[in-house]
């Protein structure tokens, strides 16, 4: 949808090895990892892997976007030409994809973390066990909410919120790889 919206055709080199690595991952992960209670096992585990596989789809697009922003503003400032220039996008569209996709991955994890909450809430009688994994979680999605503040509020653009964006990506990433 980005591509054809934007035409951004250098977002694919920063997104597609990125899905390589989670892909080969996620396959050398055991099959057990997220107990879910027989009887909300079909359902609240379908919609919560849905919810978030979309979400993170989004924040991948965010931080393609982000990162293109940040080299190539590193670039402009340095004065010094890049091979890849002409294919590279305006600063000005790489900040409208970025905000656009995390305006559409912000909600997404929300119901992720949400719907992630209920299911642990059915195993643990808690919403909030204090595992790394979910601190991860919560940590992205309050990097991702102050983003969107500063962006709507305070007329936030740029490198800054590029940067911030790509934090919590990391964080994110580090979160579905399970490094912690």
């Amino acid at each position: 949808m980005v591509f054809w919206r934007y035409r951004l055709e250098v977002l694919h080199v920063v997104i597609l090895p990125l899905v390589l690595v989670v892909q080969f991952v996620s396959g050398l992960l055991p099959e057990d990892l997220i107990p879910v209670a027989a009887p909300l096992r079909p359902s609240l585990l379908r919609f919560h892997l849905t919810v978030i596989i979309f979400a993170v789809a989004a924040l991948f697009i965010t931080f393609a976007a982000s990162l293109a922003y940040i080299l190539l503003d590193r670039a402009l400032k340095a004065r010094r030409p890049v091979r890849l220039y002409p294919k590279l996008p305006s600063l000005e569209q790489c900040d409208a994809v970025g905000r656009m996709s995390l305006l559409w991955a912000f909600p997404l994890l929300t119901l992720g973390i949400l719907t992630g909450a209920v299911a642990s809430a059915s195993i643990t009688h808690t919403f909030w066990t204090w595992q790394v994994k979910e601190t991860l979680a919560v940590i992205a999605w309050v990097i991702l909410a102050v983003v969107i503040v500063l962006r709507l509020g305070w007329g936030w653009r740029g490198r800054n919120p590029a940067l911030l964006t790509i934090v919590a990506f990391c964080a994110v990433l580090l979160r579905m790889l399970g490094v912690y």
